[in-house]
């Protein structure tokens, strides 16, 4: 006999378990978040296949790239390329999780992941759980399943620091209650991630700080004197340290020490002139044959340059232009104060990134050991970056309620920002024309 169950009358329906998940982190679910979230805007398609595209080129790079070290360390080339496909597969599902969560949930999920990646830089320096390498302990983990907080703190510290400005309404007016507060919180992120020590993610992390006070419109002068105070700072920490101040002098005179801290240097520059201007071709690059340190992680661009030319990779740093582009459309034209903050910061720190790792791979900055993002081979940055573009995707979708809300509380934001879109698409669209003239006279030759 077949028992019916009746609901009865007036009576809700059972929530989904991703409903209750957030009801659980974020409290109780309001009744309208249903109709604000059927009223999304389509998210940016344009960075959604831009990131898919340098994704995939990545895991193209990191094969070429790490295959015969990978026969020599583990007996199996596609090692290296395995785990970063296991890395950008849970980033992609992690991006898909973040595009679907209102910006306003993400104000309060800012410091749920804040508190967790504090929690794992604690864990860092647990025996048993920290993980050393090179020198520093930046992993946590067991086993072979490893990652590097000071990644996602990264995401978290743009959250929580957006969050807190967007706070004040007016702008950024006042050092002691609105300035100081914010540098008390990111100090613990700073300070472990600098004992770690990892002095390359302490200086974007400080970045990440002076971004989001810049965009929330502190005065000039005031930017200026930070500035300048963490200079000072920064200054008395490499001089004490003999590995920082071996790579600052081996940067400045490589040739000096050509066998030793100005090997990496070089090796990058024989790279890019081996490439040419069309490139030695996939799988071909003699940097990959372990001549070059770290091939497949920091100087992935070298080999790149190599395999690819000038020609050929220049169309890649095109595309990265794109994104950011994209990432400062979305930030300027978003429909909240938060969100103009957190993609404006997103944006600004991918692309800030990416010129790092290049300006290292030619010799404008020291090496720092940052990563270039989606292509370097890297399981924890690759996904962080993957969430961070998720969160970028959400901005993109905002829909027009929430700026009715902010525009009645009297807030603005992106004014800073304008100028540096119309900036960035000139310079592509100037880029398009240089590659189309010399196209065409080419092709008349």
């Amino acid at each position: 006999m077949t028992t019916v169950r009746h609901q009865r009358p007036g009576s809700q329906p059972q929530p989904s378990p991703w409903q209750l998940l957030m009801q659980v982190v974020f409290g109780d679910t309001p009744p309208e978040d249903a109709r604000q979230a059927r009223e999304r805007q389509p998210v940016d398609w344009w960075i959604v296949l831009i990131v898919l595209a340098l994704t995939f080129f990545g895991l193209v790079m990191v094969f070429s790239s790490s295959a015969i070290a990978a026969v020599e360390s583990t007996g199996s080339p596609y090692h290296y390329l395995i785990r970063q496909s296991v890395a950008a597969g849970i980033g992609l599902a992690g991006l898909v999780v973040f595009s679907r969560i209102p910006s306003h949930r993400l104000r309060r999920l800012g410091w749920v992941l804040f508190f967790a990646c504090l929690v794992g830089l604690l864990a860092v320096f647990v025996p048993g759980l920290g993980h050393k390498a090179n020198g520093a302990i930046r992993w946590v983990g067991v086993g072979s399943l490893r990652l590097q907080p000071s990644e996602f703190m990264k995401l978290a510290l743009v959250l929580v620091l957006a969050e807190r400005v967007n706070r004040f309404p007016g702008g950024i007016t006042s050092l002691r209650r609105q300035v100081f507060p914010i540098l008390l919180v990111a100090s613990p992120a700073l300070l472990l991630v600098l004992i770690e020590p990892d002095f390359g993610t302490t200086v974007i992390l400080a970045g990440i700080v002076g971004l989001v006070l810049y965009l929330g419109g502190i005065p000039t002068r005031w930017m200026a004197t930070l500035g300048g105070v963490g200079l000072v700072l920064a200054i008395p920490l490499v001089l004490a340290d003999p590995y920082r101040l071996e790579r600052v002098l081996s940067w400045l005179r490589p040739w000096a020490n050509e066998a030793g801290g100005g090997y990496q240097v070089i090796m990058g520059w024989v790279a890019l002139h081996y490439g040419g201007l069309w490139g030695q071709g996939l799988g071909e690059a003699m940097s990959s044959m372990k001549w070059l340190p770290f091939a497949h992680t920091d100087f992935v661009a070298a080999v790149a340059g190599e395999e690819l030319g000038f020609a050929r990779m220049a169309i890649v740093l095109s595309i990265y232009g794109a994104l950011v582009w994209r990432g400062v459309v979305v930030a300027t034209r978003s429909r909240t104060y938060f969100g103009t903050l957190v993609a404006g910061c997103i944006t600004l720190i991918l692309g800030l990134q990416t010129l790092f790792n290049l300006g290292v791979i030619l010799g404008l900055v020291p090496p720092k050991g940052l990563v270039l993002p989606f292509m370097s081979y890297g399981a924890s940055a690759l996904i962080a970056h993957l969430w961070c573009v998720g969160v970028l995707l959400t901005v993109s979708a905002e829909p027009d309620e929430q700026a009715v809300a902010e525009l009645q509380g009297g807030r603005s934001g992106g004014g800073r920002l304008v100028a540096l879109e119309g900036a960035i698409g000139s310079g592509l669209a100037r880029w398009g024309e240089l590659a189309r003239t010399w196209a065409t006279g080419r092709g008349t030759t």
